[in-house]
């Protein structure tokens, strides 16, 4: 039986931890909710990836088509299966069982996905699920990807990045969006502020304190790359102001426009 990939760190011991045990949610990762939000969004970038290298390539109405089938419950049983993922998580005996329920097997695939994502990038995730999704995946068409880009790279003058989309705004530039299921959810400037951080092995603390009544409490979080604060945000929302304070690094850092920090 294949194996999972290994996660590291505090993320792999949040992607083991099942709801039931009551863990407070990591400061950095969260829990395995919500990094199901984020795998959510990862997995069909990744279904469609890995089918876009079938050869001959696929039409319009057969790439619709796969896609749709592998963004299915069967499918998502079908990993979490091959993977004895069930298996690989920490909860309580009476909740066992129910990991086999259709909302817990969508949890687990997408927190695994997420996972995968935040330590290795989306070439990770592709080469971990590939063959799974389509048998007649290369992982080597991956390797070669990576070569490719490494070489251009190396050859040509740095490129500036393509800009993340702005945030929604109202008054406030900096406003953070419901997570209302788009790209711009609740926690995306977080979860890819946390992916380049940990792809450019950066020493990142939050300090996150409230204040006000307990009913109306006030959060302010500040992030600290290195020792020096990058980013800062307040909301009535602890994780909107984490939200916020990591935008604001992530441009504080030079990365949406391909500087270098």
């Amino acid at each position: 039986m294949p194996r999972p990939p290994e996660i590291r760190g505090t993320l792999g011991r949040v992607i083991l931890a099942h709801r039931t045990l009551g863990r407070t949610p990591d400061e950095e990762f969260g829990d395995t909710e919500s990094l199901a939000v984020i795998g959510r969004r990862v997995l069909p970038l990744v279904v469609a990836d890995i089918l876009s290298r079938k050869r001959p390539i696929l039409s319009a109405m057969e790439l619709e088509h796969e896609i749709e089938d592998k963004l299915s419950y069967e499918t998502y049983n079908e990993l979490v299966t091959a993977f004895n993922l069930r298996e690989e998580i920490f909860c309580t005996p009476e909740a066992k069982e129910t990991l086999r329920e259709p909302s817990e097997t969508e949890t687990l695939i997408h927190s695994w996905v997420a996972a995968v994502y935040l330590q290795d990038g989306i070439s990770g995730v592709i080469e971990w699920l590939g063959a799974q999704i389509d048998q007649s995946f290369d992982p080597t068409s991956v390797q070669d990807q990576k070569r490719h880009r490494s070489t251009d790279q190396g050859s040509q003058p740095p490129q500036p990045l393509t800009a993340p989309p702005p945030v929604p705004t109202t008054q406030n530039p900096l406003a953070v969006p419901q997570a209302d299921g788009s790209r711009n959810s609740a926690t995306y400037w977080l979860a890819l502020f946390n992916q380049t951080a940990t792809q450019k092995q950066l020493q990142v603390k939050w300090e996150v304190s409230s204040s006000g009544a307990a009913h109306t409490l006030d959060w302010r979080a500040e992030c600290i790359i290195n020792g020096v604060c990058k980013g800062s945000g307040s909301n009535k929302s602890k994780q909107a102001a984490k939200e916020i304070a990591a935008r604001d690094a992530f441009y504080a850092m030079g990365w949406a426009g391909g500087a270098s920090n």
